[in-house]
């Protein structure tokens, strides 16, 4: 099965437009979703990472794991990320 790169990129845009408004469910969701695909968005994981860093002590054991294994499943370290889930 072969991924559409533009449909990819449209959805990745879309999220990162989105992003100031989704709760951390959506965050860790759209995560998933793109690492389930093996779609190595840096930008859009990085920018999911990066909001999830300041409630990160009030995520849910599932939205924490999803979101870390999505970074660690495309590669994509973000060093304060996972340093905060090793103290949460």
């Amino acid at each position: 099965e072969k991924l559409d790169p533009p449909l990819m990129q449209a959805l990745s845009a879309a999220a990162l437009r989105r992003m100031p408004e989704a709760n951390q469910q959506d965050l860790s969701n759209t995560a998933w979703a793109f690492a389930r695909l093996e779609v190595q968005d840096a930008p859009l994981l990085h920018g999911i990472a990066a909001a999830a860093l300041p409630s990160i002590q009030n995520l849910d054991p599932r939205s924490l794991a999803l979101t870390a294994w999505s970074l660690a499943k495309l590669a994509l370290g973000h060093g304060p990320l996972f340093k905060a889930i090793a103290s949460a």
